[in-house]
């Protein structure tokens, strides 16, 4: 399902085909300037790895979001950086593996000019999108319509988005604006239920339903008119696995499970074993070349804590059995002398080396070895000790569902939410990773593949 919360994705759309325009442009110029000449057919053919290889990193260094907030040198040097780093990579290419037939697309100063010209390009377009995205989020209008709860759980999550849509809510009984049943939120609410078919008469760009009851039969009958005539009406979970790309577990009853679409891995054999031998070609791959960083690690453990270099606990992985996970010491060694606790930001339990090691996610290496014996995916919700599932199972609805999957190194809730060790966190990123195993699909693990390689370089999440 599209996201019409936010005019964003088509824009960056838009500003994908600008990317793709402006960097064969660039080259053009960069060649006419320092050659005299046009490119040639066959040159145009070979370029177009380039620009792929160079869209990715640009991706990985986060450069397409047109809803944050601007923060224009932070976004600047991230672009410079992103193009940089694309440009070095093609250079070592050419002269070190010895591409046949770009000559003339990296000697006499040409990819670096092409590059330069990219970059401004580039730069200004963002600028130019970002301040038409804010401005039309900043006209869209949207209707919720919900029971008490409902609305402030939404808007909760509202705040905590990037967006800057319009919001009107109309909640189930009378509206008393002095009662304070909504407290900072009471901006938001201009009615109840019987105002409903007022405001259906003005322009929205969409309608969400937040309510777990039976709306009235006249109510649904102006909705279904209203839907037949273009405008977006979503129940309230679907809005939130289009928009946020998340399941609102507040809102679900155990018949959603059972009746919603999607879950397609829990009975696709065949798309499982394509995932299984995805992970051991890929855990090989890493191992490989992540041999001699590994070595590093082990030895920097050493030298820093002593032994032991590897660290061994209990998790809960597919269908709630346990198994050994293996990660480099992070911690010192006396770490849990008092038992089992939530690891948190700054803890003080954790080295010099393991901090740099957990930012880099250095420390979860070894569970490529969790990854071949089969007790881990590459993606999949983040195993959890058995004695915190426990009580996360006991406070937080479906808490066991994520157990549905293998878990993996990296994962959904990973790269969507940041770092948290409280049970409201667990929460939310249940609501993430029950996204994942409902919406699953490889492009997905693409999807989070990439964001991770963003996580990893900015430091968000874990």
């Amino acid at each position: 399902m599209s996201n019409r919360f936010s005019p964003a994705p088509f824009y960056k759309l838009v500003l994908l085909f600008l990317d793709c325009l402006g960097f064969y442009a660039a080259f053009q110029l960069a060649y006419y300037l320092r050659l005299g000449d046009w490119v040639a057919p066959d040159l145009w053919l070979k370029l177009a790895p380039v620009l792929g290889f160079t869209l990715v990193m640009m991706y990985v260094f986060d450069v397409y979001k047109l809803q944050d907030r601007l923060h224009f040198f932070r976004d600047l040097l991230r672009l410079a950086l992103a193009l940089l780093l694309s440009a070095s990579m093609v250079i070592l290419g050419a002269y070190l593996v010895g591409l046949k037939g770009f000559g003339g697309l990296t000697g006499r100063g040409v990819l670096i000019g092409a590059y330069l010209f990219f970059a401004i390009w580039s730069a200004i377009w963002r600028v130019v999108l970002h301040t038409r995205v804010k401005g039309l989020e900043q006209k869209s209008r949207w209707l919720v319509i919900g029971t008490r709860d409902y609305l402030v759980q939404f808007l909760k999550d509202y705040e905590k988005s990037p967006h800057d849509v319009q919001l009107v809510c109309l909640t189930q009984k009378r509206y008393d604006p002095d009662a304070g049943d909504f407290g900072d939120f009471e901006k938001y609410v201009q009615g109840s239920w019987e105002d409903v078919p007022a405001k259906l008469k003005e322009q929205w760009r969409g309608i969400v339903v937040a309510t777990g009851q039976q709306i009235p039969e006249h109510l649904v009958d102006q909705l279904m008119e209203i839907r037949f005539q273009g405008t977006r009406v979503y129940d309230l979970s679907d809005f939130y696995e289009a928009v946020w790309r998340k399941v609102p577990v507040f809102y679900l009853q155990g018949g959603w499970f059972a009746l919603s679409q999607g879950f397609h891995l829990l009975h696709n054999p065949i798309g499982l074993r394509i995932k299984r031998v995805g992970d051991i070609f890929c855990a090989g791959l890493i191992m490989i070349l992540g041999f001699p960083i590994m070595l590093l690690a082990a030895i920097l453990v050493l030298i820093t804590s002593g032994w032991p270099i590897i660290y061994t606990q209990k998790r809960r992985g597919l269908n709630g059995e346990d198994f050994i996970i293996y990660k480099f010491r992070s911690m010192k060694q006396d770490a849990e002398k008092h038992g089992a606790q939530w690891s948190k930001e700054g803890d003080a339990r954790v080295t010099v080396w393991g901090k740099f090691m957990r930012a880099t996610r250095i420390d979860e290496l070894p569970q490529i070895w969790n990854i071949f014996r089969g007790d881990m995916s590459f993606i999949g919700p983040r195993p959890e000790r058995p004695e915190f599932i426990k009580e996360l199972g006991e406070k937080i609805p479906f808490y066991n569902f994520r157990h549905l999957v293998r878990p993996g190194l990296t994962g959904w809730a990973q790269v969507m939410y940041p770092y948290g060790a409280t049970i409201e966190d667990a929460k939310e990123k249940l609501q993430f990773e029950l996204y994942y195993i409902k919406s699953y699909s490889l492009i997905l693990d693409w999807l989070v593949l990439l964001k991770t390689a963003t996580v990893v370089l900015f430091g968000k999440g874990r």
